[in-house]
């Protein structure tokens, strides 16, 4: 999990870098690369949303598995 932290991180670093540039791009006038700018920002965002769903929905699971397990375990004896 650490890793993947890390990489959201540099992402994020990555993000905040493209906010600048667009910001710049549009007040120098070059308003498309502003534009497809904050498509990709809409993109990246997008992905974290749909990312921390899937995490959330792995982690739903694994405990149900977990659970699902423990249940069906035969007790020596």
């Amino acid at each position: 999990m650490t890793v993947n932290n890390e990489k959201w991180l540099q992402v994020e670093e990555k993000l905040e870098e493209l906010h600048r540039v667009v910001e710049e791009n549009w007040n120098k006038g070059e308003w498309e690369l502003a534009v497809l700018g904050t498509g990709v920002i809409r993109v990246v965002e997008q992905s974290k949303v749909n990312a921390a769903e899937l995490r959330q929905r792995a982690d739903e699971l694994s405990r149900t598995f977990e659970t699902l397990i423990r249940k069906h375990q035969v007790m020596p004896g």
